[in-house]
């Protein structure tokens, strides 16, 4: 996210003007109701001086415009005073909270639904847990997701096998893929969302963008898949 810089007011006197404070943020640059990219149009922001703490900290809440779908947002941030003369008075990274955020809806197809309804309903709740920012739960979420799409695709291509497929680990079940493009695939989402449930991140590089983006190609090849078994099932008349 881009950073920029903003005049805040003070929530409790801000008909002060020795109150208002430059505050220095990262824009939200996509839009938590239509889920198009946009530079937001901002229209105030206020800060809250919180108490109890040796150094000064902030909640700052930036108002923010989307010009195109027309809905007003706010932008919730944890901030900092700032420590070093080129930085603002206020200090803040992403924000915490964007609200009110709409689930963004993601679609798939029949033959994924059908193939794997268990993947479909939790990709779907983790996606919903992100667009709400709670990012500590929605990476397990995918993670969890992912699993169900490569045991179905599994027990999908070998059904002889189905009940040790179910009870295995998640590993030695990706072992078993045969298509290379679908393993690697399943190994690096896997590798993301490890990471994802454990204290110490191992692939600081790698995160949920990556794991979904990976998630989404592995889809398109097992769709490829189902679509050449049905083509190959056709008899010639």
């Amino acid at each position: 996210m881009p950073q920029k810089h903003m005049r805040a007011y003070n929530v409790d006197d801000f008909s002060n003007d020795r109150k208002i404070l430059s505050c220095s943020y990262e824009e939200v640059v996509v839009c938590p109701s239509c889920h198009h990219a946009l530079s937001p149009q901002t229209l105030t922001a206020y800060y809250v001086e919180l108490d109890g703490y040796a150094d000064r900290n902030y909640h700052v809440n930036v108002l923010c415009f989307c010009t195109r779908c027309r809905t007003v947002f706010l932008c919730k941030y944890s901030g900092r005073e700032g420590i070093s003369p080129i930085e603002a008075p206020i200090v803040c990274s992403r924000p915490f909270s964007v609200s009110p955020a709409a689930p963004e809806c993601t679609s798939f197809s029949e033959e994924i639904k059908a193939l794997s309804p268990g993947f479909v309903e939790t990709y779907a709740q983790a996606n919903f847990a992100e667009t709400q920012q709670l990012l500590q739960i929605c990476g397990p979420g995918y993670r969890k997701a992912l699993e169900f799409l490569v045991k179905d695709y599994l027990c999908h291509k070998y059904p002889d096998s189905t009940e040790e497929i179910r009870s295995e680990l998640l590993g030695p079940s990706i072992n078993r893929i045969e298509d290379p493009r679908i393993k690697v695939l399943a190994q690096r989402s896997t590798w993301i969302g490890n990471d994802e449930t454990h204290y110490v991140r191992k692939h600081e590089d790698i995160g949920l963008d990556d794991m979904k983006r990976f998630i989404k190609a592995m889809l398109n090849y097992i769709e490829s898949e189902l679509a050449f078994e049905e083509a190959e099932a056709i008899s010639r008349k």
